[in-house]
């Protein structure tokens, strides 16, 4: 089964050729904005993702699924999606193959 190595987020997080690029990352808080009128307002964040998969689990398909929780445990957003990793050339035998998401 793969290994989440490690989960940040950030204001912005984004995955391209399999180098996480993070904004603003390593916050703890989310702080939302309160109109004057007490509406409240719109956060953006980005949650990135490290996998580390054995190299007897590539080219197979696991489930991921992600949830962010309120303090109380109430689930404020939840997803789903299938992870897969193949071996890329060169990489020694028994190596264990990073995904970023």
């Amino acid at each position: 089964m793969p290994e989440i190595e490690f989960v940040a987020v950030a204001n912005h997080a984004e995955a391209i050729n399999n180098l996480l690029y993070l904004q603003g990352a390593g916050w703890t808080e989310i702080q939302q904005p309160i109109s004057p009128d007490g509406v409240p307002g719109i956060v953006h964040f980005g949650i990135a993702v490290s996998l580390l998969i054995g190299w007897t689990e590539t080219n197979r398909r696991f489930p991921l699924t992600l949830t962010v929780n309120r303090e109380d445990g109430q689930e404020l957003i939840g997803l789903g999606a299938q992870v897969e990793a193949g071996r890329p050339p060169g990489t020694p035998e028994g190596a264990d193959i990073r995904n970023v998401l």
